[in-house]
């Protein structure tokens, strides 16, 4: 896997930004296909919470605010 990690590294950096994008989605798409369910959730979990680690206190306030519906105004009688 160490040489496998290493050539993959090595790719990745060379790519430009373009083909690094089409190269995760190909990759991702084949991977997918091959998991179970519950691999494929997992998957979504840890990246998720690899992405909300990398954010800053007002950028996950930011996705919070996206993710989830505002509040509905209460209704008037």
């Amino acid at each position: 896997m160490g040489l496998l990690r290493s050539v993959v590294d090595t790719v990745i950096a060379n790519m430009s930004p373009e083909e690094r994008v089409e190269a995760i989605n190909e990759v991702a798409d084949r991977a997918m296909n091959l998991m179970t369910d519950d691999e494929r959730r997992d998957l979504a979990a840890r990246i998720l919470l690899n992405l909300i680690a990398t954010m800053d206190d007002s950028q996950r306030r930011q996705l919070v605010t996206q993710l989830l519906p505002a509040p509905a105004a209460p209704a008037k009688e």
